[in-house]
Order: C-alpha cells, then sequence, then structure tokens
C-alpha cells in the first residue's frame, strides 16, 4: 500500500515538475525577447531576472528528478534490488531536497535585496523630487504656502461660492 502511494506522489510530483517547466520555459521565452533599458538600473534587473529564472529552473528539474527516483525505489525494491541501492536512491532524494531548500533561500535572500535596493533608489528619487520642488517653489513670485484668501493660487481670483 505505501508503495503504490509513493509511485502516486511520485507521478504527481512530475506533473507537476512538467508543469513549472513549462511556465519557465515560456518566461524565458519572454525574458530574451524583452530590452531592459541600458541603464544601470535596467541591466540590474535583467540580471535579477535571469538568476531568478535559472535557480527556478533548476530546482524544477530537481523536483522532477526527485519525483523520478521516488518511482524508480519502489520500481527497485519490487525487483528485489539490493538495500543498498534503495538507501542510495533515498538518500539522493534527501540530499536534492536540501538543494532544492538551499535555492529557495537564495531566491528568498535576493528577492529581498533585489526589492529592498529598488525600494531605496525610489526614496532617493522622491526626495530629490521633493527637494527640487521645495526649491521651485521658493524661488518662484507669489508661491508662498499661504496663500492671500480670494487667490486661486493661478493668477486669476478664485471662483466665488
Amino acid at each position: 500500500m505505501a508503495s503504490q502511494f509513493t509511485v502516486v506522489l511520485g507521478l504527481l510530483v512530475l506533473g507537476f515538475a512538467a508543469v513549472l517547466l513549462y511556465h519557465h520555459w515560456r518566461d524565458w521565452s519572454e525574458l530574451r525577447a524583452r530590452q531592459f533599458p541600458a541603464d544601470e538600473s535596467g541591466q540590474q534587473e535583467g540580471r535579477y531576472r535571469r538568476r531568478r529564472l535559472r535557480r527556478r529552473l533548476q530546482t524544477t528539474l530537481m523536483v522532477g528528478i526527485v519525483g523520478a527516483c521516488m518511482i524508480a525505489a519502489v520500481i527497485l525494491r519490487r525487483l528485489g534490488a539490493s538495500p543498498v541501492w534503495i538507501v542510495g536512491i533515498w538518500s539522493a532524494i534527501l540530499i536534492l531536497l536540501v538543494w532544492i531548500l538551499l535555492l529557495a533561500v537564495a531566491d528568498i535572500t535576493e528577492t529581498q535585496r533585489h526589492f529592498g535596493r529598488m525600494r531605496r533608489n525610489v526614496i532617493l528619487e522622491q526626495t530629490l523630487f521633493l527637494a527640487r520642488l521645495r526649491r521651485t517653489s521658493r524661488s518662484s513670485p507669489g508661491s508662498s504656502v499661504s496663500q492671500r484668501e480670494g487667490d486661486s493660487g493661478n493668477g486669476k481670483p478664485a471662483p466665488s461660492r
């Protein structure tokens, strides 16, 4: 009964990996066709997306290998293979799962770094914009923050209510 469950689970894992591979292949095609801006942030975005897709593709392939190994372990056991082979396959599955977890941690870390860098750039641009806005509003005549009552701020009288 447990071996049937393992085969079904292995087939589900293989199917899941196949679906993910299709989506990664489609994403790779879109990424290759896309042109990123020539500035530094555009190039960083392109590098980040390529590395992320490479990590996720590698993870998906390993998930598929885990599914195939699960099925192979059951088949070898039914054929009467040496327990050394079966233990070897399950050890390989364990090693692959650890590697998958390490890639997931790397993906999370890289994503946090990437979006943290983007957030810092946006805050910097916002600060520079607000500084320019304050400088411009100080230098233009009649642009005080406290306007006279009845003044619309555009040089015309405010509409009467």
